[in-house]
């Protein structure tokens, strides 16, 4: 038999197993092929919040690629309100080093093709040659004409003025609707800003192309972050019928959580099928220069104590995977109480994967977390922690080898407590070395190469999930007289 011969179901079950390039060249093979790979050419689509991005989405959920539209990725940053042209022009310079890239698109020749001598140099094109040369060089460092940066600063106001009617028309929410109820096979989300879960290309959208201006947060109303597009999209799946099995949103303000009670019997309907969750909450009391506010700060404490973020995911109770983070503190801040993350005594039957970042408990209190799963988790990441009471040595102690299911340990960061102090550091997020700023130098200087760092961490990971006679020692992997850490 041959493939043209398959049943159709069989077909697109083939389609089911091919990336994108795979189904572009299946499609090429025949008129069958092609027909039922169409359904295949979008597994994802993307949004942002543009007019003409949600128009888009609606039309994917007209079309026919929409039956084969699997995640959905919403970039939720908004436009800062800069009124005056000073203002704009220097975010314009600031906020993406990159974006410059398309403003070629802008100009009326294409100058990345003008960059070699013409082969034939008269006078005129070389005089061509010379001045697109230069326009380019001038363009790629963010210098445009006069006119050419009013019209912009005037398309970067209407677009400002248009992201605050799209919130008051509810048009994400609409158009997430009909996303959900078009794409049968859609189960996956993601909500991001500052490119913190993943780099979107929302410099490729028109509308922010021409205002020449890109956004990366919800500056102007960080204490409400995120709010709105997580809010449109899950009431956009509600509308539609549907519910999400992957959900991955950072950063969002803790604010979201705090639902009228109609709002959130919906959105705790659609988190009811969620399998596998991932929330970072945002920083929202310190400012883009990394300026803490204490005030804000101790609002936000006291907000998260009515455990709102904790009954959100609680909700969410046939969850296999777990990923949640308090916002990152700064000036020696406290982290956020474990229980207002997850809640008190909270019990997820088939819980596999948890991973917990920047947050604080007693040691007892991570203890009967961790041992309540003990029989499903085969997967656990620390990140950041501090213990308010007990310390981690022993802590440590008594959970090697205990966790029966228990496969993969992860530390990141630091583990800290209020008896111990520092307590160790293992590898960072970004890099695996060890740093220390001399300010005699220019330079950061490594006192401490990967691979010392890298032992110790998975020496402590693979006593975590083994157990052993004896725990694993700083002293066997650094020389602790000259390491500048509290151990």
């Amino acid at each position: 038999m041959s493939l043209q011969e398959l049943p159709v179901e069989l077909l697109h079950r083939i389609y089911d197993h091919c990336d994108e390039r795979d189904v572009a060249n299946f499609r090429l093979v025949s008129r069958l092929l092609a027909t039922v790979g169409s359904e295949h050419i979008l597994p994802e689509a993307f949004a942002h919040v543009a007019r003409e991005s949600f128009d888009n989405i609606s039309a994917i959920a007209r079309s026919t690629v929409a039956k084969g539209v699997r995640s959905l990725c919403f970039y939720a940053a908004r436009l800062d309100d800069l009124q005056t042209f000073d203002r704009w022009d220097e975010e314009r310079r600031s906020s993406d080093p990159h974006a410059h890239k398309e403003a070629y698109g802008l100009l009326d020749l294409d100058y990345r093709r003008e960059r070699t001598p013409p082969e034939v140099q008269s006078e005129r094109s070389m005089r061509r040659y010379r001045r697109n040369l230069g326009r380019s060089i001038n363009v790629g460092r963010g210098h445009y004409s006069k006119p050419a940066l009013l019209s912009a600063f005037k398309a970067y106001q209407q677009l400002y003025a248009d992201q605050k009617c799209l919130r008051r028309e509810g048009l994400a929410r609409k158009a997430f609707a009909a996303l959900f109820r078009s794409c049968t096979k859609l189960d996956t989300v993601t909500l991001t800003m500052a490119n913190e879960l993943r780099i979107t290309k929302n410099h490729g959208v028109k509308a922010f192309r021409k205002a020449m201006i890109y956004p990366f947060s919800d500056n102007h109303a960080r204490y409400y972050a995120g709010v709105h597009a997580l809010e449109s999209v899950l009431l956009g799946a509600h509308d539609g019928g549907r519910s999400i099995r992957r959900l991955a949103v950072q950063p969002v303000a803790h604010t979201f959580f705090e639902l009228p009670p109609p709002v959130a019997k919906q959105i705790y309907e659609v988190a009811a099928g969620i399998k596998e969750l991932h929330i970072g909450l945002e920083s929202v009391f310190d400012d883009r220069f990394s300026e803490a506010n204490e005030l804000i700060y101790e609002r936000m404490m006291y907000d998260l104590k009515s455990h709102k973020v904790a009954e959100f995911v609680q909700a969410a109770t046939n969850l296999t995977t777990l990923s949640i983070g308090g916002p990152l503190t700064l000036n020696d801040l406290s982290n956020v109480h474990l229980h207002c993350l997850v809640g008190a005594g909270s019990r997820w039957q088939h819980l596999s994967t948890l991973a917990l970042r920047m947050f604080s408990c007693t040691d007892t209190e991570l203890d009967a977390l961790l041992f309540s799963h003990r029989s499903t988790l085969r997967r656990l990441e620390l990140d950041s922690a501090h213990f308010t009471e007990g310390t981690w040595e022993g802590f440590l102690e008594r959970i090697a080898g205990k966790l029966d299911a228990l496969r993969t340990m992860r530390f990141r960061e630091e583990l800290s407590s209020d008896t111990e102090g520092i307590y160790t550091e293992f590898m960072h997020e970004y890099y695996g070395g060890l740093r220390s700023d001399n300010e005699d130098s220019d330079d950061s200087v490594e006192e401490y190469g990967d691979s010392e760092v890298e032992q110790w961490t998975a020496a402590m990971e693979s006593y975590i999930v083994k157990g052993g006679e004896s725990m694993p020692r700083p002293e066997d992997f650094f020389d602790l007289d000259n390491l500048d850490m509290d151990w």
